[in-house]
């Protein structure tokens, strides 16, 4: 039960940003999306890698990153820019500011 508080006020906060960003986010995103997962993608990549091999694309190659650890190294200063621009409210990002504080 480790920062029960704060995942709960995540999970209020989440709502409203799921509002703002289903407009803007490409449906092929399933990162953190109710009803997907992002091993979805590796199945998706699997499937035209096969396909590919089939079409004898024999020189095609599959590069994959490690997506885990590239979300850390985002700057919390451009995801907040990025909020700014979208729109999100300046009560919603000093809610979320807040989550960040030691």
């Amino acid at each position: 039960l480790s920062n029960t508080d704060n995942k709960l006020c995540e999970s209020l906060l989440s709502i409203p940003l799921k509002e703002v960003c289903r407009d803007i986010v490409d449906p092929a995103h399933r990162g953190g999306i109710a009803g997907s997962s992002m091993v979805d993608n590796i199945f998706d990549i699997e499937a035209n890698a096969l396909k590919f091999a089939m079409q004898d694309h024999l020189l095609s190659a599959v590069i994959c990153f490690d997506i885990k650890a590239a979300f850390p190294s985002l700057s919390r200063v451009f995801i907040f820019y990025v909020f700014a621009i979208m729109g999100v409210s300046e009560r919603f990002l000093i809610a979320l500011a807040k989550l960040y504080q030691p």
